[in-house]
């Protein structure tokens, strides 16, 4: 039997064991951006266990959530949402699930990821206490809800409350000092370094994103790691235009990009928005458009017209040239 038939679940490839490699055949996909073919394989994989296992065997989760993880990173945030609600339906009837709360917790970054912010706050509200309590407060499930709701804070406007809580759960990451503690504490770098930027308070911005992005690169090999570092790059760049220093911001976007593989739609026009920022700083004006309107149609389209990346892209769309 041939690896394809392998993967796409022919004879002979459906004991539990073969399937769980089927997902991680599909998982180094989606990390390569092979979305298509990553649901094709997982699709198979949740017909397989749904016929051999049933709708709760971990295999059959399992899949689910690699399914969602590809939607997720294809850009299709309403279908990545919908299925994670419902595998969270499946297990509303096991008491303390944290897994259940954890996947609760996904759909509503895909909410918010579709531009409900707020609705996405007033649901994380709910979660936290549920999280906290079945896995106590420094889980990396519970550090990651703190995060995901300081986040959509910091989307809102409330940069003093994202701020507050980005510390909090950095320091909370500090004190773990274990390797899983990584990934949560440049998480909450990436969060600080958002809110401290849309305070315009550039320069403390800029020394949280340096340090974050010393460790993300020391770390690089850390699960999840890598996809931060663009991120960090595109907050320093951010930091250094606020400040006026056009020059750096477009040098730390150009290793931004070398980063940057566009395999995952949640960071869509990061980097040609910090490039537009900077170039405009720097008077270049055809340049500056030129990066600010492909960040506005690769937002547009994979976020929607009303998201707060858009609105960025189409402000420095109709910005005028510094005199």
């Amino acid at each position: 039997m041939g690896i394809l038939e392998l993967f796409r679940g022919g004879a002979g490839s459906r004991s539990p064991r073969i399937l769980e490699r089927r997902i991680r055949d599909a998982h180094a996909l989606t990390g390569q951006g092979r979305h298509a073919e990553a649901e094709e394989g997982l699709r198979a994989v949740v017909r397989d266990a749904r016929h051999l296992f049933g709708a709760t065997h971990p295999v059959m989760v399992s899949a689910r959530l690699a399914l969602v993880s590809v939607l997720h990173a294809a850009g299709r945030f309403a279908e990545a949402e919908d299925e994670a609600r419902a595998v969270a339906a499946t297990r509303g009837h096991l008491p303390d699930d944290a897994l259940r709360v954890h996947v609760l917790g996904l759909a509503e970054t895909l909410r918010s990821q579709r531009g409900g912010h707020e609705e996405a706050v007033a649901a994380y509200d709910g979660l936290l206490p549920e999280m906290t309590r079945i896995n106590g407060p420094e889980h990396p499930w519970t550090l990651q809800l703190r995060t995901n709701r300081a986040m959509a804070l910091a989307q809102l406007g409330g940069h003093p409350e994202a701020e507050a809580e980005a510390l909090a759960i950095a320091a909370c990451a500090d004190r773990l000092r274990a390797p899983g503690a990584t990934a949560p504490w440049l998480a909450a770098s990436i969060v600080l370094a958002y809110a401290l930027n849309g305070a315009e308070r550039h320069t403390e911005a800029e020394s949280v994103a340096r340090g974050a992005l010393a460790q993300a690169v020391r770390a690089a090999s850390a699960p999840g790691v890598t996809r931060m570092l663009p991120v960090l790059g595109a907050a320093l760049a951010r930091a250094l235009s606020g400040q006026g220093r056009h020059e750096e911001a477009l040098a730390e976007v150009t290793t931004a990009r070398l980063y940057d593989t566009g395999v995952h739609a949640g960071d869509t026009g990061l980097t040609d928005l910090a490039a537009a920022r900077a170039l405009h700083g720097l008077g270049r004006a055809p340049e500056a458009r030129a990066e600010a309107e492909k960040a506005l149609a690769s937002c547009t389209a994979v976020f929607g017209p009303d998201h707060h990346r858009t609105a960025e892209a189409r402000e420095l769309v109709a910005s005028p040239t510094p005199a």
